[in-house]
């Protein structure tokens, strides 16, 4: 929220050619109060930004009922999309905790935004294929689409073969940059047009 703070972020979108960017927050365990300060600090800057940035918020699943109250909220005030980040917050997204938070933002018909990459958990492709296919009326993002597993998310393209609708999008965010000029380069590029481009 400092004013200096985004004046920098528009000076950096400036030179990159960015018109819009978002304000992201990451929650952490057991600090609601925290939680809903940093909510309300993107939600408010992006406000007053004329459209410059948006907010992306987060509650952490494992605050319970504190972070499904959050996500109440944080829609009536206007948020479209909720970050998690199995990583830096450290759950399992096969936690029930997990899935209420997402059914939650189905209903309340926020966007989740979630990184897909969890280089210790080699299930975690699977994993979220059961968790989407568990929760249709909620959309996910998965940032990075796996990473160094991106192999794994072709069944996501296999449900929509069989004109199974999805409710999944890809990010390939550090994905593109990472395997660009490599020797899977081509195989990244036929799995991303197998899982669907639009």
């Amino acid at each position: 929220g400092h004013p200096q703070g985004t004046d920098a972020l528009i000076k950096l979108d400036d030179v990159a050619g960015v018109t819009r960017s978002a304000l992201i927050v990451i929650a952490q365990k057991g600090a609601v109060d925290a939680t809903r300060s940093k909510n309300d600090v993107v939600l408010e800057t992006a406000r007053k930004s004329g459209g410059r940035f948006f907010p992306i918020v987060s509650v952490h699943p494992h605050d319970g009922s504190a972070a499904l109250a959050e996500l109440d909220r944080v829609a009536k005030l206007g948020a479209r999309i909720v970050k998690l980040h199995p990583n830096t917050q450290n759950f399992d997204i096969e936690d029930p905790a997990v899935g209420a938070v997402i059914e939650r933002c189905g209903t309340l018909n926020l966007v989740v935004l979630m990184d897909s990459f969890k280089p210790w958990d080699a299930d975690q492709p699977g994993k979220f294929l059961k968790l989407t296919l568990a929760h249709p009326r909620t959309k996910l993002i998965l940032a990075h689409m796996g990473h160094s597993q991106f192999r794994q998310f072709l069944p996501f393209g296999l449900l929509k073969k069989l004109g199974m609708q999805t409710n999944v999008f890809f990010d390939t965010s550090a994905l593109a940059t990472t395997f660009a000029d490599s020797p899977l380069e081509a195989e990244l590029v036929w799995v991303m047009r197998q899982v669907g481009l639009d």
